[in-house]
């Protein structure tokens, strides 16, 4: 591990792309000098704000890397309301090219990371299966990834999801399926996850982790792995942040020099199957379900010289419109048609696009040129 490095801090905002909410705030901790430094976005809790994980982008700056709390929308100092893992999450990814612009001088814009603790740690993993080509690690403290299960299983809590979202499960399937990022662990087979938990956990069920880690796990995403203590063990992952009394640190010793190595590919396969659970955003295209927070679709996606997107309603998931972005190389122009139950169309959204119901067929074709 390099030794540490004087530190500099200071605050920035940044503003939704999606819905223009803003100002967003963000704690940013660097180490004094030096370039292509990994990026760190470390996400506070539930209920919480930066100030609650200052000392961990400190303990990261001073190793070497540029940490980045942002207080997620409705936390803290930033503008907006908590929607408890819906169109929030692509604050994180606001966030993200925030620091790149901001620092572009400094970062290696490649190696990008997320580290969280318990809701700070549903959205890291919210992160990882929502930009699956983004985070080259991510880790994961006693996340909640199934908003519904949690809902249902976690008495002090449910009074401020149901606020959040607006109401239950019963009532809004479709929110609550949009935020079930069990759905969705098969997304990603680059990012190196790592989730921990402790098997006595009240607050944020070990069921919820379990079922996210078993799932990736049989779709062969041999990059996702379990860490779950139990009693008697020497190190337990209990619920909180890290502390004298809790300490949380150990993973950093294996974890921080993957990090600052960086070189992680994370490239999407040229072909394959993503689930958008409220929404997706890749490299290559965007997938929003009912305005980012409302059902989920299959992807079936190719990337070869014609880009295809073939988009289906997730199993009990309810109607609800998508909006696609696609991101096509320059150099070319494009024909782009569809086929199912609406032509394409343009959205008239701050997320430029297109705007379909499903099931539909989307091909991008390059022109020949003149």
């Amino acid at each position: 591990m390099p030794r540490e490095s004087p530190v500099r801090e200071e605050l920035f905002s940044y503003t939704s792309t999606l819905d223009g909410t803003g100002p967003l705030w963000a704690f940013a901790a660097r180490p004094e000098g030096g370039r292509h430094r990994p990026l760190v976005i470390v996400m506070h809790g539930y209920s919480g704000s930066h100030r609650n994980v200052v000392n961990d982008c400190r303990r990261m700056a001073a190793k070497g890397m540029v940490a980045i709390a942002p207080d997620m929308r409705g936390a803290g100092d930033s503008a907006g309301k908590a929607d408890s893992g819906g169109i929030e999450i692509m604050d994180i990814y606001d966030c993200v090219e925030a620091a790149r612009r901001r620092y572009e001088a400094v970062i290696d814009t490649r190696n990008v990371n997320i580290w969280g603790y318990s809701g700070g740690g549903g959205n890291a993993v919210a992160a990882a299966v929502r930009f699956p080509d983004l985070f080259s690690t991510a880790t994961s403290f006693f996340p909640m990834t199934d908003f519904a299960f949690w809902y249902r299983d976690n008495d002090e809590y449910r009074q401020k999801i149901d606020q959040r979202v607006g109401g239950s499960p019963e009532e809004f399937p479709g929110r609550y399926i949009a935020r079930n990022y069990n759905l969705a662990a098969a997304n990603n087979h680059k990012t190196l996850v790592n989730i921990f938990w402790d098997s006595e956990e009240v607050t944020c069920s070990p069921d919820m982790p379990r079922e996210f880690v078993l799932r990736a796990n049989a779709a062969g995403c041999t990059n996702v792995h379990a860490n779950e203590s139990r009693p008697g063990a020497p190190l337990r992952w209990c619920h909180g942040y890290t502390s004298p009394d809790n300490d949380l640190t150990a993973p950093e010793d294996d974890i921080f020099p993957i990090i600052l190595k960086g070189g992680r590919d994370v490239t999407l396969p040229p072909e394959g199957r993503l689930v958008a659970a409220g929404f997706l955003v890749t490299r290559e295209f965007g997938v929003f379900v009912g305005g980012g927070a409302q059902g989920a679709v299959t992807v079936d996606y190719s990337l070869d010289d014609e880009r295809r997107l073939v988009i289906e309603a997730v199993e009990g998931s309810p109607a609800a419109d998508v909006e696609v972005e696609l991101r096509l190389p320059a150099g070319h122009e494009w024909s782009v048609e569809a086929t199912g139950k609406a032509p394409v169309k343009k959205a008239a959204c701050l997320w430029k696009g297109y705007h379909i119901s499903v099931p539909c067929t989307i091909t991008a074709t390059p022109l020949p040129k003149d």
